[in-house]
């Protein structure tokens, strides 16, 4: 995985990178955001960019209900899931970003 982030790092030149955090609906950290967090501590170790961790709660609901509103074929929605999370996942971090600036 990190070869991986390092050639995309050489392709698209990140100033970060978010990493989902699998929290409950209560925003606590259970033992999958404990095994992601030191899987992303591990895998960023030797990477200079900053890494940072981003509530990925909500996110595969929110992207289905948008994918309902623009997909009429439920087929269609199951394999784009998963990009869709990530832009919702990507939107949450930036919106974040944007209060603290």
């Amino acid at each position: 995985l990190a070869a991986e982030i390092r050639n995309l790092i050489t392709e698209f030149e990140p100033i970060v990178f978010y990493v989902g955090l699998p929290v409950d609906l209560q925003g606590r950290s259970g033992i999958a955001a404990t095994d992601i967090r030191a899987q992303a501590h591990e895998v960023f170790r030797d990477i200079e960019i900053p890494m940072q961790f981003v509530d990925e709660r909500m996110t595969t609901k929110i992207a289905e209900s948008r994918l309902r509103m623009l997909e009429t074929n439920t087929g269609d929605i199951k394999s784009k899931i998963d990009a869709m999370a990530a832009v919702v996942l990507l939107e949450s971090a930036l919106e974040n970003e944007q209060r603290v600036v």
